[in-house]
């Protein structure tokens, strides 16, 4: 791939999301862009852009999300459970809204409670953090959760 494509990624976060959930991905598209030459290009988005405040209390810069330009990859952060659960409506929105550009989407962990609160796991099998697992599953019964059992 020539160095002057770029394939664009955006991680969208949101006031309570994991560090974790956010450095994690970042570290893997630096890693495939050194080692395929295949370079991202990642922005860390929020509905409103500026900064936002990790659970941890970090703050992270974002930047706005830009409504009208298409995307390659849209990752979902994911956070404490009551930061993704009783997901804030903007933030919803915007995931419906931005999923209609993007070529893939995914989420980290928790992430996936947006992701069904979008309605953009409906029919589809998902998973999250095994010990959210079945509540994801009662709350959004058109998403087919899957769980990991452990003995």
């Amino acid at each position: 791939m020539s160095s002057d494509i770029h394939r664009r990624a955006w991680v969208l976060v949101f006031p309570g999301f994991e560090l974790l959930d956010l450095s994690g991905p970042l570290c893997a598209f630096n890693l495939a862009s050194e080692l395929h030459r295949a370079p991202y290009r990642v922005q860390v988005i929020s509905v409103h852009g500026g900064t936002v405040t990790s659970g941890s209390g970090v703050p992270i810069h974002t930047l706005k999300a830009s409504r009208g330009r298409s995307v390659d990859t849209l990752l979902i952060a994911g956070g404490a459970t009551d930061s993704v659960i009783d997901a804030d409506a903007d933030t919803v929105a915007l995931i419906r809204k931005m999923a209609l550009r993007a070529r893939r989407m995914a989420s980290v962990c928790t992430g996936a409670f947006l992701l069904a609160a979008a309605g953009l796991l409906d029919g589809r099998s998902a998973t999250t953090h095994w010990r959210y697992a079945a509540l994801l599953q009662r709350r959004f019964r058109k998403c087919a959760s899957t769980r990991t059992r452990y003995s």
